[in-house]
């Protein structure tokens, strides 16, 4: 020590700081003073020293902490209790993009503003509050910040906050890119059922009215079994990209399935919600277009407004059965929900609960319609599915068939119908009626399934029936799918005779006859004219049904002529020319039972009358 030993020699004034070890974890800090008084007759020396270790080892953690501060990453701010910043750190600056005179004695208010000038100033100063604060970059991108704060010397006159901000942009941005796959449908852009339920639910919870537009593309199956999913792809995205063209900023568009699209709109307004619907079937009106070609396509609309406290799931059920209604009507129609629609939901619920157990129980069975020559021989029998609820009646087939095929159980009502025909057709050879055949009536959906040309072949084979015996009508519409066609011909191939059933209607096309997958047609019975022919509607009908028939004659296609159910009606028939005439005029469906009784009856008067 030199320097003291110096300044006490010479009686002048000494200032140091002396730093004591007084043991491996002790250290204590002396500050050491010399100061001369000069008197008349001389100089006294003063000297003090003074344990200053307290006060030495706050000024070495403060000095850590600004280290500390200044190297972090987070921004770091301190606010006196006026909210005045008096302290900020490198990291602060780079986040807010200012320099520090920019920020130093700032209120932080004016730091961190509130987006629009009528909003509530938040108060960030609390103890242990968060905030999440965004603000706005140089180059004009949202940055997002939360901003933790703590307060020193609560129990002061005086407090300070100290702010720790961390820039949680990536986490935001990951957040809304997790948001946008959980709300969006990956194929169209559209919002999905998550985001239904969200929209939905929110519009219920205010009490806010809207409505849901339910929107199902008809025949979309056909045109993906036909051409692939990826063509299909193309016109489900084409459909969102026009929906979005006649919607308001302030409507929602949901992909609710496969072909099924929701708009959820705050007009309620039947005016409004007409208006919609006219520029929804407009949309539909042009063609689209894909890489395989150009299709027209339409769709069944159900329209559903919300009421008082009504629950989403009621509102978007209301909707669906208003859509499912149009479809039932002849679909590209618009049908806008009330409570007699529910009531017919409720029936098709009935339907499709109970043909589980009226298959199993075997109360659908199969009843048996002649089909008679000219002369009144009995050629051919048309089964049909008939079915009695013992409580509750009969259920008409355009009822329940529909429904069947809906939910595939169409597939169990054909082969047990199939077993009818089987057992009929050994009923009917035991009793020596072995030249009649038995038509039965085959679907699309049954013909799409894989497995049916193998069922079909161990059901004849289980009851020893010649696939010749059976002849399937199927509807032209059925022939439009390609997987239905190639196992149609795979029956054909089998034996089995096939007949176009309600020809004149739907798809008929008289370029169909040129194919020879077919035995025989049968010409709808809305086709018949009335009588007498006394006006030109009438004519035209007979024209038309004379010349198909002449035409089926030309190609020795058996021909059959439906829904006859008057003498005029049958005579007609006989004077064109027709091979075969089925309707009441003859006989209603029976039951196997009722059926031997009435080809018992024809027998006896066929012999009678050849006497």
């Amino acid at each position: 020590m030199p320097k003291l030993k110096e300044a006490v020699k010479t009686k002048s004034s000494y200032r140091s700081l002396l730093q004591v070890q007084t043991d491996e974890q002790n250290t204590h800090w002396f500050q050491v003073v010399l100061s001369d008084v000069i008197l008349a007759e001389g100089s006294v020396q003063v000297g003090a020293i003074q344990d200053i270790s307290k006060v030495q080892h706050i000024e070495t953690k403060l000095t850590v902490a600004d280290k500390i501060i200044s190297e972090v990453q987070e921004g770091i701010l301190v606010c006196d209790d006026t909210g005045k910043i008096i302290k900020a750190n490198d990291a602060l600056l780079i986040m807010l993009e200012r320099k520090r005179d920019e920020v130093l004695s700032k209120d932080i208010l004016s730091i961190f503003p509130s987006d629009r000038k009528n909003d509530v100033k938040p108060d960030f100063l609390m103890d242990g509050k968060q905030t999440e604060l965004s603000i706005v970059s140089k180059d004009k991108q949202r940055r997002y910040l939360m901003m933790s704060v703590a307060t020193l010397y609560q129990d002061s006159p005086k407090q300070f906050h100290v702010a720790i901000l961390t820039d949680i942009t990536k986490l935001k941005t990951s957040e809304k890119q997790l948001k946008y796959l959980a709300f969006t449908d990956a194929l169209t852009g559209a919002g999905n059922r998550n985001y239904l339920n969200n929209i939905v639910e929110r519009y219920t919870e205010s009490l806010a009215p809207c409505a849901i537009v339910f929107i199902d593309i008809d025949e979309f199956k056909l045109i993906n079994d036909s051409h692939g999913h990826e063509v299909g792809d193309q016109i489900l995205k084409a459909c969102v990209s026009r929906l979005r063209s006649i919607i308001r900023e302030d409507d929602y568009i949901i992909r609710f399935g496969g072909d099924e699209f929701i708009i959820i709109t705050t007009s309620t307004l039947d005016s409004e919600l007409e208006s919609i619907t006219n520029r929804l079937k407009g949309i539909f009106s042009t063609h689209f277009k894909t890489t395989v070609g150009d299709f027209k396509v339409t769709a069944s609309i159900g329209v559903a407004v919300s009421s008082g406290s009504m629950s989403a799931g009621n509102l978007l059920k209301n909707a669906d059965i208003a859509m499912y209604s149009a479809k039932q009507v002849g679909k590209n129609n618009v049908v806008t929900f009330d409570e007699s629609l529910s009531k017919d939901i409720e029936y098709r619920l009935f339907i499709q609960q109970g043909l589980n157990h009226a298959i199993s129980s075997r109360e659908i069975s199969a009843y048996f319609q002649p089909i008679v020559d000219a002369q009144g021989h009995v050629i051919s029998l048309e089964a049909l599915a008939r079915w009695h609820v013992p409580s509750h009646g009969t259920i008409s087939p355009d009822k329940f068939i529909p429904i069947a095929e809906r939910t595939q159980q169409i597939h169990e009502i054909g082969l047990h119908m199939l077993e009818e025909v089987c057992i009929a057709l050994k009923t009917l050879k035991s009793c020596g009626f072995d030249n009649i055949k038995i038509n039965l009536n085959m679907s699309a959906v049954q013909l799409q399934k894989s497995s049916v040309v193998e069922a079909f072949t161990d059901m004849l084979l289980a009851h020893k029936i010649d696939t010749c015996d059976v002849v399937l009508e199927i509807t032209e519409s059925t022939l439009q799918n390609y997987r239905a066609r190639a196992t149609l011909t795979k029956l054909k191939k089998m034996g089995f005779k096939i007949s176009i059933d309600d020809f004149g209607t739907g798809f008929s096309c008289i370029s169909e006859l040129a194919d020879d997958i077919y035995d025989a047609i049968k010409i709808d019975r809305s086709l018949l004219p009335t009588f007498p022919l006394d006006n030109n509607s009438a004519t035209r009908r007979s024209i038309i049904i004379e010349n198909v028939i002449k035409l089926c004659n030309s190609l020795e296609m058996p021909c059959t002529l439906e829904g006859l159910e008057t003498h005029e009606q049958v005579h007609f028939a006989k004077s064109i020319g027709v091979s075969a005439m089925q309707g009441y005029h003859f006989a209603k469906p029976l039951n196997l039972v009722g059926l031997m009784e009435y080809l018992q009856s024809c027998q006896k008067v066929s012999a009678v009358t050849e006497r």
